[in-house]
């Protein structure tokens, strides 16, 4: 906003982005939100991925609409300083940190904290993210009331979920909504602070009048991260499940228990699809014009081409070598906030 001489604006420079998103691949997933977040994500059904997203946001305060039409597994953090919270508005047996949610229950996270989450077909979700410090900051000067209810709900270490009234719930998801559909990216600097002053306030106001919820899987939800970081910090290409019960020190049928209780597969199923999920990045990202089929296969643990082109072809609905042959042309997308 221009500023005349010897006065300062009242409304600092905030940039808005708002739009409409639309992936059809996990890779491409991790991609847009990488500003957002550092996680992977992991196809979890055969045939066509499909995920939506509807967005509006700046660099301290976000909101998006998310559908899925696919089944995946997502691990990793948010980036920055940020904390999050999220409105199911559609559930269809899709997890976090491998718990299904009852009504009035909404997961909640900050940043530095893993997430484990489990979309299956027709989930559709909404999400506020807000800069810790610019909440910190507005609460401070009693703009919506104190920082009590932030650091009691978010502070302590593990805190995933809030029981919130179901009315309450209803309301701000149907404002969010009439929200996401009025913002777009031509705002005056005016609205844009009017915008996050609204996501703010839904914000307090879900989290003020909710209730800390405990539930149990803890334990299922290290065994699966902590089987994972073997994974990536393994030597072999494609360590077994065997290998991974000796590194662990568990049982197999321990490690069958965590993986369907978090991820909903086993663990072999789980990093195979991993594994063919990679294969897709790789191909689809690739930035030497000489990369080769085979080498990303056998880069990642799979000897039998044949066969992994058949498995490849069943979850992806193409050959690698299609995959690879569009790479060149596949447009790069960002989502920020």
């Amino acid at each position: 906003m221009a500023m005349t001489s010897g006065s300062a604006s009242p409304f600092p420079s905030v940039p808005l982005l708002a739009g409409r998103v639309q992936t059809i691949d996990p890779a491409e997933q991790n991609q847009i939100f990488r500003l957002l977040f550092e996680y992977e994500s992991v196809q979890l059904n055969r045939g066509q991925f499909g995920h939506e997203v509807r967005f509006a946001g700046t660099d301290r305060a976000a909101l998006y609409l998310e559908d899925y039409g696919g089944s995946l597994y997502q691990h990793g953090t948010m980036r920055g300083d940020r904390l999050a919270l999220c409105l199911p508005v559609m559930d269809h047996n899709s997890s976090w940190w491998g718990q299904s949610l009852s009504t009035g229950i909404m997961p909640i996270c900050r940043s530095g904290q893993t997430l484990q989450l489990t979309y299956h077909p027709g989930h559709t979700q909404l999400v506020v993210i807000v800069d810790r410090q610019f909440y910190a900051e507005k609460l401070q000067r009693s703009l919506l009331g104190t920082t009590a209810s932030v650091e009691a709900t978010f502070g302590r270490v593990g805190q995933r979920f809030l029981a919130c009234d179901t009315g309450r719930m209803d309301r701000w998801q149907q404002r969010l909504n009439l929200l996401l559909q009025t913002t777009g990216p031509a705002l005056s600097q005016q609205k844009a602070v009017a915008f996050e002053h609204e996501l703010l306030t839904a914000f307090h106001s879900l989290i003020e009048g909710g209730e800390v919820e405990e539930f149990s899987g803890g334990s299922a939800r290290r065994l699966v991260q902590l089987a994972i970081d073997h994974v990536e910090r393994s030597e072999k290409r494609a360590p077994t499940v065997a290998d991974l019960c000796v590194a662990l020190g568990v049982s197999r049928r321990t490690l069958e228990m965590a993986f369907k209780t978090v991820v909903g597969l086993s663990p072999l199923k789980f990093l195979h699809q991993r594994r063919l999920t990679h294969c897709y990045a790789d191909l689809l990202f690739a930035s030497d014009n000489s990369a080769q089929v085979t080498d990303i296969a056998l880069t990642h643990g799979f000897t039998e081409l044949g066969r992994f082109a058949a498995n490849y072809r069943q979850v992806f609905g193409e050959l690698p070598s299609a995959t690879l042959r569009r790479q060149a042309t596949r447009p790069r997308r960002v989502l920020g906030m």
